[in-house]
């Protein structure tokens, strides 16, 4: 008998992988005979499966995935259901969330610890579901829909960063491999190539409005899956600030010229865009870099940095000029750019007239239609002021002031670097002054904020800048990884 039953269990193990690949076929071929979408939905749940259990075990990994779904499937690539815009990023980031809260509040009764950061967030986000009473344009579904967009990719790097060991050398791998692999694509479409990207047409009404070619000064300017340029720019612009932030950091040689070279690689890409955004979020993010971050040994590294980007402006200017044309201060006269800057002033000139934007948010437009122009309102706090009112766009002023204060508290007391991300987060914050939250570009903003959070966590919860580096949550039950 207990040679029947050894014999009984290993055919039933046998089995089992059998009867399960039996299941998996017949749903596949379910799904390719009712509809082929069905087909990548499968997979994506499947991956999404996968996915959590990578979060669970392996965060530094599944953090890396992250900005790998963030960078690679555009806006357009996902389906709308309800009043969901189903943007991969913000999906996969809902799922890591949703996974890692839950496993929080099993094992140490709550799902995160709340600092500075997270109230600032939470704050912005109750106070625009207020605006739903008083706002005669905003309603439920809406604030459903851009909380979806916003506060998933918030918690999920949030939650997931923090169980990293050495965040600012995760966090600027993946965006530095992201931005490797992304920058060729994007260089052959500002020469002239075929966007790839648009053969990701998941979602025919975004992609009616993103999968659009734009020109500058004679050239195209690149996308790639980010929508628009400016997107693009402003990821290549935290890639930079991130690998640069990084490299300032090591104190291996090898390591850091690898970053050194990332960095090189994002603003080429930048460059690409001809978006004059990016080379404004580089400005704010250089300016923290160089009075909180750039200390000590640091200081001397930048210090260098400077001066060889001093000789390559000077080569660039020699050799091929028209590489500066999208730098603010090395413009040359383009019409184009002269009108956009002109009518992005004339929306903040009209913004603070007396009496145009309200407490709570206006019936109508009161800013893009009385300023001649165009027909976009290319600011986002113009937009929120405009639609949710005054308040919520204060709290929105308030987390940037709250990301500043984070900022300022790591001088001379981060020997981690985690500092580097509440200011990258706070030049996203000066970017929109001049973009609305587009695209994955939304996505892409609250996960930075996200790490920001991570920031104020661990400096708020260690006092020595020694144990700035160890997450401050228990060991869990599971493995982590401590990359």
């Amino acid at each position: 008998m207990p040679r029947l039953g050894a014999a009984s269990r290993l055919a039933g193990d046998q089995l089992l992988p059998v009867a399960l690949a039996a299941v998996v076929s017949v749903l596949v071929g379910l799904a390719l005979v009712a509809k082929p979408s069905l087909v990548l939905l499968l997979v994506l749940g499947i991956l999404g499966v996968l996915g959590i259990g990578v979060a669970l075990t392996h965060p530094g990994i599944a953090f890396v995935g992250l900005i790998g779904i963030l960078a690679f499937l555009p806006t357009y690539a996902g389906p709308s259901m309800g009043p969901l815009l189903l943007i991969p990023s913000a999906v996969a980031s809902w799922a890591v969330a949703v996974a890692l809260g839950w496993r929080n509040i099993i094992r140490d009764g709550r799902v995160l610890r709340i600092n500075r950061i997270d109230a600032s967030v939470g704050l912005f986000a109750l106070l625009m579901f207020i605006s739903i009473s008083f706002s005669p344009r905003t309603s439920r579904s809406e604030w459903i829909h851009v909380m979806f967009l916003w506060l998933g990719p918030y918690l999920g790097v949030r939650l997931l960063l923090n169980e990293v060991r050495d965040p600012l050398r995760i966090l600027a791998f993946a965006f530095g491999i992201a931005t490797t692999i992304l920058a060729p694509i994007a260089l052959l479409e500002h020469l002239g190539g075929s966007n790839i990207f648009h053969n990701l047409d998941f979602n025919g009404t975004e992609y009616a409005v993103w999968a659009e070619e734009h020109a500058r000064f004679g050239a195209t300017r690149a996308a790639a899956s980010w929508g628009h340029p400016i997107a693009l720019s402003m990821f290549a612009a935290a890639s930079s600030l991130f690998t640069l932030a990084a490299a300032l950091n090591t104190g291996n040689r090898r390591e850091r010229n690898l970053w050194y070279a990332a960095t090189v690689i994002s603003l080429t890409m930048q460059v690409s865009t001809v978006s004059r955004t990016g080379w404004l979020m580089l400005f704010v993010g250089l300016l923290g870099i160089v009075f909180v971050f750039a200390t000590g040994v640091r200081r001397r590294r930048l210090l260098g940095i400077i001066a060889t980007l001093g000789v390559l402006v000077i080569g660039l200017l020699v050799v091929a000029p028209s590489a500066l044309n999208a730098v603010p201060g090395f413009e040359k006269g383009d019409a184009q750019s002269a009108s956009s800057s002109r009518y992005r002033a004339a929306l903040i000139d009209r913004a603070l007239e007396p009496g145009v934007l309200n407490a709570w948010g206006n019936a109508q437009d009161q800013v893009t239609p009385f300023v001649v122009g165009s027909t976009a309102t290319d600011n986002a706090y113009i937009i929120l002021a405009d639609l949710w009112g005054l308040i919520p766009t204060a709290a929105l002023l308030l987390l940037a002031l709250a990301l500043l204060s984070v900022a300022i508290a790591g001088y001379r007391r981060d020997p981690t670097g985690l500092v580097a991300f509440p200011i990258v987060a706070f030049a996203c914050m000066a970017g929109l002054f001049v973009v609305a939250f587009i695209t994955q570009q939304q996505a892409m903003i609250w996960m930075i904020v996200g790490a920001a959070g991570v920031t104020a966590e661990r400096f708020s919860s260690r006092s020595r800048p020694a144990d700035l580096a160890a997450p401050p949550a228990p060991q869990p039950v599971v493995a982590r990884d401590r990359m």
